[in-house]
């Protein structure tokens, strides 16, 4: 039975919040909460700076971004390499989009409005990550959504977390390599499955 959300992820936010107002960058990405994650005592903490990622060396990376998303950073990355030029956007007004779906259907508009009204706002790739990492505690059959969850989540597939993670010079697929490794899927297995299929093989 899933329990829900592990204070340890709600103590990542605010420690990405805190960052976020240190910086003074105006909304909460997921790259802050690579950082807090990587600041976080346990094992998941350990695991991402035995792989290079300190608090330390992607601070430095978020203070380069001075104040803009590092999602809108890949992006621009992404999109200049394909010929397109940026000059004389501000790039420091744009952020991505909140999630427009959710997997709960019962509050999830509250929760978007809070994350709105927090200071600084939670930007939407830091709502997504936190959706998807709840996705991925649920597919794995995991009690609670857990840091190791929103860390895989971030270095798989977050473009700005990854985008931090390369300019601090480390490869996110190693990280998640050995964060799945420490935290496999729990096997379900329905008792009265079994009682059918030891029932088959003495029919």
């Amino acid at each position: 039975m899933f329990h829900g959300t592990h204070p340890d992820v709600i103590r990542a936010y605010g420690e990405a919040s805190r960052l976020a107002r240190t910086l003074g960058h105006p909304r909460v990405g997921s790259e802050h909460l690579l950082c807090a994650l990587a600041g976080a005592p346990g094992p998941t903490g350990d695991l991402l700076r035995a792989g290079g990622l300190t608090p330390g060396r992607l601070a430095a990376v978020l203070d380069g971004l001075d104040g803009v998303s590092a999602a809108v950073v890949a992006d621009v990355v992404q999109a200049t390499a394909l010929g397109w030029e940026s000059a004389g956007v501000d790039l420091r007004g744009l952020s991505p989009s909140a999630p427009r779906h959710r997997i709960l259907p019962l509050g999830w508009r509250r929760a978007q409005a809070r994350a709105e009204a927090a200071c600084p706002p939670i930007g939407g790739d830091a709502q997504a990550a936190s959706e998807a990492a709840l996705r991925l505690a649920l597919a794995q059959w995991h009690r609670h959504l857990e840091l190791h969850h929103l860390a895989e989540v971030l270095l798989a597939w977050d473009r700005g977390a990854r985008l931090v993670a390369a300019r601090a010079g480390v490869d996110p697929a190693g990280r998640v390599a050995a964060l799945r490794e420490a935290a496999p899927p729990r096997r379900r297995v329905r008792r009265h499955l079994v009682r059918q299929a030891a029932a088959l093989v003495t029919s």
